[in-house]
């Protein structure tokens, strides 16, 4: 073997070790970046009970922070769509609305691989709006930049049932189930 030649293999073993390297540090930077997930669950007319009584509508909101960074909440805001345009000739219409914690954690700090559960209102009373809204979404902006949005969440039906109602109606299903016609079987056939 001459000279140029190990020189060439020992150029593409270092290569090769330098490109692993960098693959190596690509996948332990991203694994350190800061990952939070959120679920919000939107109860816009039942009263929140505690020291905000009388209040109605609130959300119930689940940060998940699945990094090893700890990851802190700078701002909490609502996207509002309306049914119906507020300006003419527009396809539709949104509002944004800041948000307030009303119950849980005021510390906006969450640990990594933990969690952090809040009962959130907005600032202004939303209440009169509601009918027209159609759908929702919450985001928080986290302190390096980072926006985490929850899913869509479509308005719920006015009415709430209680669970007396709720076990009212279930009967009333269950008896007319059983006054429905059934499939006849070969035992009934046979006599």
């Amino acid at each position: 073997m001459s000279l140029p030649v190990i020189a060439i293999i020992v150029a593409g073993a270092s290569a090769v070790f330098t490109a692993s390297n960098m693959f190596v540090s690509l996948a332990t930077y991203r694994r350190g970046r800061p990952r939070v997930c959120m679920e919000a669950q939107w109860l816009p007319y039942i009263p929140v009970i505690g020291e905000h009584d009388g209040d109605t509508g609130f959300f119930l909101v689940h940060l998940v922070n699945k990094s090893q960074a700890t990851v802190k909440v700078t701002r909490l805001y609502l996207r509002m769509e309306f049914e119906r345009p507020l300006i003419p000739f527009t396809k539709r219409s949104d509002a944004l609305s800041g948000l307030k914690i009303v119950k849980g954690d005021e510390e906006k700090e969450i640990l990594p691989f933990g969690g952090v559960e809040w009962t959130i209102q907005t600032d202004q009373d939303s209440s009169r709006l509601v009918p027209h809204i159609t759908r929702v979404k919450l985001t928080a902006i986290l302190s390096n930049g980072t926006r985490v949005q929850s899913k869509w969440i479509r308005t719920p039906p006015q009415y709430v049932y209680t669970t007396q109602e709720m076990r009212e109606a279930f009967d009333r299903y269950l008896a007319e189930r059983e006054a429905q016609p059934q499939q006849l079987s070969l035992d009934d056939l046979g006599d």
